[in-house]
């Protein structure tokens, strides 16, 4: 019924044609909409090729029109799938069709997409290690605080295993679920939590995440104990995340001492470098990045708050904003950034959530006298350390409005008086020296 693709496109135009009045906004419409093509049309499902997955995640908020639309011009019901260009030449699963353990993972989270950097490297480092049977060890445990990207890290290995070995099993598990799982089990009988407990017997690669969620909970670390003993035992793998390192969190002493028998890494904040990747990559799978300035994209650098999801989503608002405002040929420098952040109170959130980053304030100066970061928070009296180190101090009082004794915590634990000199040697110095004074307004003018 549907073998002539001449007459599918033409079809499709109408549709094009009939969802226009749901879209309030003409610009999104015309660059987005317009130019989406017809792929195929295969079991009651069309395929719609958009141009990346933020536009394809857009325009699922108007999918039902678009099946209206379709049912209309070719009288029967179909199912509207927006793919990206890159996802046109493989096979787009539905959700019935994932039965099997590896479809657990979301597939979009790889290594292609993890921007790796000195902050999260040692992990990439280990988790490879693991996959290519060259560790020494078969159970790793990852922490570090909330949206570092544990949970891509842990899709990415996932992935990566199914790639490398695709007649082994994958299982990524929430610790919510699997307490959730495990209250089920427990309220209907001994051999349904057993059998719960054999379900994970066949599986090569375990993946559970936010291991905290078992503190305090001891029939759940009970049946986790048993899961995980039976895994390591068998020569399986067990790689876990947490927002704390197994030492830190309410377990039974036997689990903690499972976890501390495997290796554990923590990730780190990322740094400036790390930050601007993650910010590129967010714009490339956008679609956008070539409408960020530099000095866009240097903004949100400085404003990182140490949360990569928090990140993304703030992108994820700005790049809304400017699809359905601006043409792609329109240039969003820090100015028009600013503009758009202040245009809405939509944008408090963003807002909010782009204050200064005191520790990207402090490597910023550093990068600007050419000295090391690390030297000048330590206690080292070098002159070439001590006079940035005072700069860093005026910057977090005059930009940040930080106390005395919050700035000395960025310095060794430095004490309030020596804080206090350092800022007043600087005051000094901006009214003694025009050279000086001009340099900290440019320095200055970067936050």
């Amino acid at each position: 019924m549907f073998d002539n693709i001449s007459e599918i496109k033409k079809k499709y135009i109408n549709v094009i044609k009939e969802v226009e009045s749901e879209f309030e906004n003409e610009i999104f419409y015309k660059n987005h909409v317009l130019t989406s093509q017809i792929h195929k049309i295969e079991d009651n499902d069309v395929y719609i090729i958009v141009d990346n997955d933020f536009i394809k995640d857009t325009l699922k908020e108007y999918v039902h029109f678009f099946d209206e639309a379709f049912a209309r011009n070719f009288h029967q019901t179909l199912n509207t799938i927006f793919i990206t260009k890159q996802e046109k030449d493989t096979k787009v699963l539905k959700a019935s069709e994932s039965k099997s353990q590896n479809n657990t993972l979301d597939k979009t989270l790889n290594f292609d997409s993890l921007v790796v950097g000195i902050f999260n490297e040692n992990v990439v480092k280990a988790a490879n290690m693991i996959l290519e049977n060259t560790a020494t060890w078969n159970s790793l445990f990852i922490y570090g605080s909330t949206g570092l990207g544990k949970t891509h890290l842990l899709n990415a290995i996932g992935n990566k295993f199914v790639d490398l070995y695709p007649e082994k099993n994958v299982l990524y598990i929430q610790t919510e679920d699997f307490n959730r799982n495990v209250y089920s089990a427990f309220s209907k009988s001994g051999i349904e939590i057993e059998k719960y407990k054999d379900s994970f017997l066949d599986v090569d690669l375990l993946l559970v995440d936010d291991v905290q969620f078992l503190s305090n909970k001891e029939k759940m670390n009970e049946v986790f104990f048993t899961i995980f003993n039976k895994l390591i035992s068998n020569k399986k793998i067990v790689i876990m995340t947490s927002d704390k390192i197994p030492n830190a969190l309410v377990l039974d002493d036997r689990m903690v001492s499972r976890f501390n028998s495997g290796l554990q890494i923590k990730i780190g904040k990322p740094d400036t470098d790390s930050i601007r990747k993650i910010i590129i990559n967010k714009l490339n799978t956008s679609g956008r990045k070539n409408q960020f300035s530099k000095n866009a994209v240097d903004f949100l650098v400085s404003r990182f708050n140490a949360d990569i999801r928090v990140l993304e989503g703030i992108i994820n608002k700005i790049i809304f904003h400017s699809l359905m405002t601006m043409s792609k040929e329109e240039i969003i420098n820090e100015d028009k950034l600013k503009e758009i952040m202040e245009s809405d109170s939509d944008f408090d959130y963003v807002s909010k959530n782009l204050s200064i980053n005191p520790e990207i304030l402090i490597e910023t100066v550093c990068i600007a006298y050419n000295v090391d970061m690390k030297s000048v928070v330590s206690k080292k009296r070098n002159k070439e350390f001590s006079f940035p180190r005072k700069v860093c101090m005026y910057l977090l009082r005059e930009k940040l409005s930080y106390s005395y004794n919050q700035i000395g915590s960025f310095f060794s634990n430095r004490n309030h008086s020596t804080v206090l000199e350092s800022i007043k040697y600087v005051e000094d110095k901006l009214k003694e020296d025009k050279n000086f004074s001009n340099f900290m307004d440019n320095l200055m003018s970067k936050f």
